[in-house]
Formats: C-alpha cells, structure tokens, sequence
C-alpha cells in the first residue's frame, strides 16, 4: 500500500514541501485515532492500536502509529527523520521530525487529524438551532487549519500546542517551514533548468545549417526534419512549464514576483530567437530537400535511359532501386512505366531465347505442343514468324527421321527374313527395299548382308 501510495502520487518533479504535504495527508486520511486496549495489561490491544498496517486496514491506531507511519514514508522518499517521544497536553504522545534541506521541522499527523463528521455532530448537539451548512462550513475550515498547523512547524509553535519533549536529545527546530520561500527557491531551480535546456536547444539550433549543407540523401532529411519538429514540441513545452511557473509565483512577494518576471520575460525571448532560428532553417532544409529531389530525379532518369539502351535485367533493377526513392509525384510513375516497358521486352527476349533453345533440343515432336504455345505468346512480328519457322522446320525434320527409321527398320526385317530363309526371292525383295533407301550407313551394311546370302545362295555346296 505505501509503495504503491508513493509510486503513483509522488515523483521527482515534486518540491519537498509537496511530498512530504502528500504523506501527511494519506496518513491522515487513512487513520483512525483510537484506542483498542481494553485495560492497561491488554498488550495484544496495545500492540494493535500501534500497527501501521492494520491502521492501513481501517483498525483504531494511536499516535505512534501516526509517527512510524511517517518515519516509515519519510524514510522511503529519502529525508533524514526522527520519532520524538515526549508529550502532549501532559499525556505521553509521539510525533516526528524531519530534514530538509539541513533544517528540522516538526510534524504531527496525529494533532493534524481532524475526524470532520465526529465534529460536526458535536456541534450540531451544542447549537441544534445553527444550520448544517454552516457547521460544515467551519469544521472544514477548522480541520484544514489545524492540518496545516502542525506540518513542518518549528519549536515554538509545537510548544505553544503544549508538546514537551526533552530538547537536549533532539535536534532543534527554530522556524516553521517558509512555503513561500520554499515556492521561490523551486521556482528559481526550475527556471535554471529551463535556461539550461534553453541553452542546450541553442546549440543544436545554432549547428542545423552546416548539418543541412553536409545533407546527401532523403533519409537523412527526414531525420533532420523530426528532429526539428521535436526542437518545436521542446520550445512550446518550455512556454507550457513558463505558464505553470507565472500561476506558482502569484502568491509571492511583489518585488520577488517582477523579479522573478524579468527572468521569464528573458527566457521567452531566448525562445523567439531560437523559433525564428527553426524557421530559417526548415526553409533551408524545404530547398535542400528540392535540390536533392532534382538530383535524384536526374539519376533516376539517367538510369532508365540506360536500361532502355541496354535492355539489360541489372540495368533495370538499378534503375527502378533509383525511381523507388522519388517521392510520389508524376515523373515517378512516367519513369516506372517506362521501365515495365523494358522489362516487358527483356521478359519477351528471355522467352525467346528460351524457345529457341527448346527447338534446338526437340526430339520427340509430341513435345512440340508446349513450343508452339510458348511462340503463340509471342506478340506479332519477325521474331514470332522466325521462330514458327524454325519449329516447322525442325517438326518437318523430325517427322523425316521418323519416316528413315521407319523403312530401315523395314528394311533390316526383310534382310533378317532373306538371311533365315536364303532364298532368291526374299534376297531380291530385301535389296529392292534396301536400294529405296537414301545413302547412309545403314543402306550399306544392309546391302553387304544381302551380297553375303546371294553368294551363298549362288554356291553350291560341295558333295
């Protein structure tokens, strides 16, 4: 509960009075004073009504539970404190002390609580005839008031609410804390803080030109240009932090106020300088931007013209890597129209050489279907008309091959029929299919077999 009280109510923006102000008030708010010993040998009651987790829970504490609470917080968020065990209205009471910035204060969250409806009752019970708006009114009154008299008090104001404590053991507390000084002192912190990140921004500002001229791509202008949007973001983040600083300052001194002014006055003129210094050089980065875009509208060109000269597929590639880098405008896409162009003519290139290699290598017409519907993609020209011929020619020649084997394989089956049955009229029919033959290597081994049986036909064997 505390770390998670402390977590999301308090952070290092904070002046010290507000921190330490957040813990007083969640303590009061979260605590019940009362007693739960019922007699003075109830130690179970004593040691509950002194822990700070079950006062966390809504059970009765005393004071000393008020006051280990607060060392407890006060020690978390990193201040010097103490626990004084003394008394209050003569009876034993224990409250707290704390540091800061090398002065001690007293706190009393216990005397600061004010059980509001308890009050209230009281003195509706006293008065029957006073409204209740009014009685509201003043209890509310009387327990902010007595709230914030015993936060950060000093020794004598804590005396003068007849507290006594043995003053040799305790660090002494001679004055109550200074809001306004406290503010003052903040205030001056913050707008060192701002001066500080005021000069910062001046240097970045001061260095963008020569970081504009040493520019050489896109992407590098576009970094410039967020990081000059954020420069903008900073500046008016700084005038929102001036703004918070004019309505904290209202309640001080006069003279600390104009003073206080003066310097804020000054800081927003650092501010108009450094916003004119942006805009000069966001209009240099607007006409380094252009420059960059000619330049590369020029490279991007050069790089088409080359791959339409070419028409080579790497020529192409770098050339549309280039037109990719344009920004969307109309010379853009008239530039990657052209390019489709080219490649369209590389991919039909490619296709015919890929053809053209498929009719070379052709040797069973049956796959010549898949060419002829590769070449009827084709778009009408020359190279189209080529290349049917080619496959027209290379079927013809194919089909001619097939109709050779076909009569030499006729022909080897009547020489295997003369050989078997070596008679004159299977060797004149072999060689009549032989002799119709062209001339190649086959027609003559053929013609030797046949010549072998006709003598052995024409022999006559011995007796």
């Amino acid at each position: 509960i505390i770390d998670s009280f402390i977590e999301e109510n308090i952070d290092d923006s904070m002046s010290d009075y507000d921190k330490v102000k957040a813990i007083y008030d969640f303590i009061i708010d979260s605590y019940v004073y009362g007693y739960q010993r019922t007699s003075d040998d109830d130690i179970e009651g004593a040691l509950r009504e002194r822990n700070i987790l079950l006062g966390l829970d809504g059970e009765e504490v005393v004071c000393d539970a008020f006051a280990m609470l607060f060392s407890k917080m006060a020690t978390r968020l990193g201040y010097n404190n103490m626990i004084i065990n003394g008394k209050a209205d003569g009876i034993s009471h224990a409250w707290n002390l704390i540091e800061i910035d090398g002065q001690w204060y007293h706190v009393d969250a216990t005397w600061g609580n004010v059980d509001i409806e308890e009050e209230i009752e009281k003195l509706k019970k006293n008065n029957p005839n006073l409204d209740e708006s009014i009685i509201r009114e003043v209890v509310e009154n009387y327990a902010k008031e007595k709230r914030e008299k015993y936060l950060l008090t000093s020794d004598s104001v804590i005396i003068e609410k007849k507290h006594s404590w043995d003053e040799g053991k305790y660090p002494l507390a001679p004055e109550s804390y200074n809001i306004g000084d406290a503010v003052e002192k903040e205030i001056r912190n913050q707008i060192n803080a701002i001066n500080d990140s005021i000069q910062t921004l001046n240097t970045n500002v001061y260095e963008l030109e020569d970081r504009i001229d040493a520019i050489e791509n896109v992407t590098q202008i576009q970094n410039l240009r967020e990081e000059i949007q954020q420069y903008y973001e900073d500046i008016d983040s700084i005038r929102s932090q001036i703004d918070t600083i004019r309505e904290n300052m209202q309640e001080l001194e006069e003279d600390t106020i104009d003073e206080l002014e003066h310097d804020l006055a000054q800081l927003e003129l650092f501010l108009d300088e450094l916003k004119a210094g942006l805009d000069d050089a966001s209009v240099l980065l607007d006409e380094k931007e252009i420059e960059i875009q000619n330049q590369l509208i020029q490279q991007a060109i050069d790089a088409v013209v080359l791959a339409e000269t070419t028409k080579s597929q790497a020529n192409v590639d770098a050339a549309r890597e280039l037109v990719s880098y344009l920004p969307e405008i109309e010379i853009k896409n008239s530039l990657l129209q052209r390019l489709d162009v080219v490649q369209a003519e590389i991919d039909i290139q490619n296709l015919i050489s890929i053809i053209e290699e498929q009719i070379i290598n052709l040797t069973d017409i049956n796959n010549s279907n898949e060419i002829q519907e590769a070449i009827n993609t084709l778009p009408e020209g020359e190279e189209k008309d080529r290349l049917q011929r080619q496959l027209n020619s290379k079927i013809e020649e194919l089909e001619a091959q097939e109709e050779l084997n076909r009569q030499i394989q006729e022909a080897i089956e009547a020489v295997e029929l003369a050989e078997k049955t070596k008679t004159q009229e299977d060797v004149d029919f072999a060689r009549g299919i032989v002799n119709q033959l062209p001339d190649c290597p086959e027609k003559d081994d053929l013609l030797e077999r046949i010549d072998i049986i006709e003598d052995k036909i024409n022999t006559p064997e011995e007796p």
